[in-house]
């Protein structure tokens, strides 16, 4: 049986942190590694609240799409997935 699970949260509400003490990383698609993956960290000089890196919006539409597709044939596959992410995104459960 499929189960998808969601976390959202403000940035460092501890979402990443429960999926790592829970060992759930094999299980997780997270928006974070996709942007990583795509190039969408640009470094900034002064620190911010994501610790001196700021995401390009360039790249957005790709990274969704990716994070959408993932997502999908884990859900087709019947594969129990874990996504991260900042923000609930209403559309990744309309297009599951």
């Amino acid at each position: 049986m499929r189960y998808l699970f969601l976390t959202y949260g403000a940035p460092g509400s501890g979402k990443s942190t429960f999926i790592q003490n829970n060992h759930l990383e094999k299980y997780t698609v997270a928006t974070d590694n996709v942007r990583e993956l795509a190039g969408s960290f640009q470094t900034r000089l002064e620190a911010d609240e994501l610790n001196g890196y700021a995401i390009a919006s360039a790249n957005e539409t790709f990274v969704w799409q990716t994070v959408y597709k993932m997502v999908e044939h884990r859900m087709q596959a019947g594969i129990t997935t874990f996504v991260d992410l900042i923000t609930f995104i209403r559309i990744l459960v309309d297009r599951v």
